[in-house]
């Protein structure tokens, strides 16, 4: 009985350490780095203000596709959404709120839970580069087509669109998003005939592709293709196709991006 209830401990306790013992680095002091890369990154001084929010969602995405070896699991790197708005208590006796005049602006930024080292990715110049690198340093396994699906979304999110609001994964999804681009643009009257005529030219288009992120096995690993949508200086929503190339081993390459609706004849 002893020996039993010895070996429970023993098992609860290797439990409790998996999850607190993942890596040489410790929540606190990844979103200190995480802070710290992006203001030496963005060039900001000390006083510019700073808040990590930590992404497990995002972390939890990442450890999906890890290479896992018995007794040495763990989370490859903590998630951080890196701002500059919001309240920040700057000493007992003042606090302030800060807001953007240019957009909300939102960074992600990963930490190694071993090394430390700082990947930067949505809202930085080369997001690309950094993603390969945390991808060759994670130790991944990218080996189905179902897999290679999920991963481009996962691409997508944290090079481009920490939100995943441009991803499309349905034509309805499309439908309310292009309605709120409108109405987020231009007042009710106008909005709603603008909004009708993209909706129906797009749909007369009966274009040739799934929402769903298709994929094909090839020669260098995936071929995966999302639909996105984003703006444009006409202040009209352009759907757009990403095209990804997927190593076995996680680097990810943007073959290209080309918009299908409207088409350029057209705009």
């Amino acid at each position: 009985m002893g020996s039993i209830m010895r070996n429970s401990l023993l098992g609860l306790l290797l439990l409790f350490c998996g999850g607190v013992c993942q890596g040489q680095v410790d929540e606190q002091r990844a979103k200190a780095i995480a802070e710290t890369a992006t203001r030496t990154a963005a060039n900001y001084s000390q006083s510019h203000l700073l808040r990590a929010h930590r992404r497990e969602d995002i972390e939890d995405d990442l450890f999906r596709f890890q290479i896992k070896v018995q007794g040495k699991i763990a989370k490859a790197a903590y998630f951080y959404e890196v701002s500059g708005e919001g309240h920040f208590v700057v000493s007992p006796s003042e606090a302030v709120f800060v807001t953007s005049e240019d957009g909300h602006l939102i960074r992600i930024v990963a930490v190694s839970t071993k090394s430390g080292e700082a990947y930067l990715l949505s809202g930085f110049k080369n997001a690309a580069v950094e993603f390969n690198r945390l991808a060759k340093d994670a130790a991944l396994s990218i080996s189905s087509n179902n897999d290679a699906q999920q991963y481009a979304r996962f691409y997508f999110t944290v090079v481009a669109d920490p939100s995943a609001a441009r991803l499309m994964l349905s034509s309805r999804q499309l439908k309310h998003r292009i309605e709120d681009y409108f109405f987020s643009n231009y007042d009710e009257k106008k909005a709603e005939g603008l909004f009708k005529q993209w909706w129906s030219g797009f749909l007369s288009e009966r274009l040739p592709f799934q929402f769903e992120a298709s994929t094909s096995l090839n020669s260098l690993g995936y071929e995966a293709t999302l639909a996105t949508v984003s703006g444009s200086t006409k202040r009209t929503p352009l759907l757009d196709l990403w095209i990804l190339q997927i190593a076995p081993d996680g680097p990810c390459e943007v073959k290209t991006i080309r918009t299908v609706y409207p088409s350029t004849r057209q705009s």
